[in-house]
């Protein structure tokens, strides 16, 4: 591991720790009458949705990293996109909410569905 690994790996828990911390300032999430287990329960679902975004960050760094200091052109996939989203949505900070989000929005549509069935 290299240098800028460790100042990248240094800068991603910072940042991770930052919403870990004040996500609940940060989004504006009422923290009064919430338990103990709750503040947890977010300092860890923050912490580690900006961990995520920043992996998906280094992979896309380290994809095209040779080719930013070479001849060559980075080809971008679609796996390269996902990332690209996976990192942008993570880094700042709506990781957590986009999945708790989508998960609601499945559970609902499969509601509907179940009740159009019967």
């Amino acid at each position: 591991m290299g240098f800028s690994d460790w100042v990248m790996a240094l800068v991603a828990l910072i940042a991770s720790l930052f919403y870990a911390f004040s996500a609940r300032d940060v989004f504006d999430m009422p923290a009064e009458e919430r338990s103990a287990a709750w503040r947890l329960h977010q300092f860890w679902l923050h912490f580690l949705g900006s961990a995520v975004g920043w992996i998906a960050f280094w992979f896309l760094v380290l994809h095209v990293k040779d080719c930013l200091m070479g001849p060559c052109a980075p080809v971008f996939t679609s796996s390269d996109v996902v990332l690209f989203f996976l990192a942008f949505v993570g880094v700042t900070g709506h990781l957590p909410l986009a999945i708790v989000g989508l998960l609601f929005a499945v559970t609902s549509l499969l509601d509907r569905l179940a009740k159009s069935i019967k």
